[in-house]
């Protein structure tokens, strides 16, 4: 700025010197250019003299006015040009504003996102672990319920045990006093059942042979001939069949005998049902000997 001045002083000293030296040519050439004239009187000398001095001030003046125009031109050229170079400094200066603005802004921004990322990280290691120690968690319970499920099941399974061991136990002792009382009861039944079959031979020998004795037309008399027949009844008394199991030797005989047995039904019947049943299921087995 300083450097601005001293052309601008420079510049208006040259430019006075050359209006200086412009105003002395013209003042020489005017004076070289009089003709020679008779001199005139006195009056019209000194007002031609006057005429060309106005001339020139009103020329310096011009001069003057020029220069000062330009001056005022160079002055408002230079305000101008100050005022464009404030600008340019002050936009120069709003731009260095709004540029470290900006780099304070992206320096924020990132050091926001830094502590965000910061955040998001510390929250997602918290998660991590919260996750982690439910994983755990879970797992422990996990073990314990298996732990107890398996307790359960071995408990369950030893009272399994000792409840079929103890059904296995009553079991065998069921079967053991089932099969005492079996046995007693066959021994029984046995015993009963040879009192029924001798009761029932008894009354085969003394009701049903005689009375179908009564029947019997004997081809051979006074030969002792006998046969063994085995008969089937009904309950009520009715021959299902009779069949020849000894013969007699004598086919007339063997034929009499079971003719006659056929025609003695309905058979004599036990008032004991139980001797019926015997009679009923096994038969009924006569040793046929008529007298004669």
């Amino acid at each position: 700025m300083q450097q601005s001045r001293v052309d601008r002083f420079q510049a208006f000293v040259w430019a006075v010197a050359l209006h200086v030296v412009a105003l002395l040519l013209l003042v020489v050439s005017l004076h070289f250019n009089q003709p020679q004239i008779i001199t005139p009187p006195a009056s019209r000398v000194m007002n031609a003299v006057a005429v060309d001095q106005n001339k020139v001030e009103a020329e310096i003046k011009r001069l003057r006015e020029q220069d000062q125009k330009k001056l005022e031109q160079q002055k408002a050229l230079e305000e101008k040009r100050r005022a464009e170079e404030k600008k340019i400094e002050d936009l120069k200066q709003e731009q260095e504003k709004l540029k470290q603005q900006k780099e304070e802004e992206q320096k924020r921004l990132k050091d926001v996102e830094a502590q965000r990322q910061k955040q998001e990280e510390e929250k997602a290691k918290i998660e991590a672990e919260k996750q982690k120690a439910l994983a755990e968690k879970k797992q422990l319970e996990e073990e314990k319920k298996q732990a107890e499920e398996q307790k359960r099941k071995a408990e369950a399974d030893k009272k399994r045990q000792a409840e079929e061991k103890k059904k296995a136990i009553e079991e065998e002792k069921r079967r053991e006093a089932e099969e005492l009382e079996k046995q007693r009861q066959q021994e029984l039944n046995a015993e009963e059942q040879s009192q029924r079959t001798g009761e029932a031979i008894s009354f085969i020998q003394t009701e049903i042979g005689p009375h179908i004795g009564k029947f019997f037309n004997n081809p051979a008399p006074g030969q002792g001939l006998k046969c063994k027949i085995l008969i089937h009844i009904t309950p009520s008394g009715e021959v299902v069949d009779a069949n020849l199991i000894a013969s007699s030797g004598m086919d007339a005989f063997d034929q009499q005998s079971i003719a006659a047995v056929y025609k003695a039904q309905p058979l004599p019947l036990p008032n004991d049902p139980e001797i019926l049943k015997i009679m009923i299921s096994r038969g009924i087995s006569i040793d046929f000997q008529p007298k004669d």
